[in-house]
């Protein structure tokens, strides 16, 4: 019994902690067409400690508990790399051509 309730809260620390709520980062929309491949080839080097492209994708998966093969245009990601002070607010569009 002692077992299941470890579990149980082991499990709901994951769920909660695997998504970074920070308003620190970056938030896109996925365009026709991309896939992480193409967005880490656009910000992995730009990112938060300039990660590979595998450490890019990895972050992305984890932090919007997220398949990478299964992302669809119009889906808001978050990104590993730090928003910029600006006046606009709001969601960074990639443009996929």
């Amino acid at each position: 019994m002692i077992l299941i309730g470890v579990v149980f809260v082991l499990g709901l620390y994951l769920v909660f902690s695997s998504r970074d709520h920070s308003e620190s980062y970056e938030k896109i929309v996925v365009g026709e067409g991309q896939t992480l491949w193409n967005i880490a080839d656009r910000y992995a080097e730009s990112g938060t400690g300039k990660m590979s492209r595998q450490e890019f994708i990895q972050w992305v998966e984890k932090h919007n508990v997220i398949d990478g093969n299964v992302i669809q245009a119009g889906e808001k990601i978050v990104i590993p790399v730090k928003k910029q002070n600006s006046l606009h607010k709001g969601n960074k569009e990639i443009a996929f051509k």
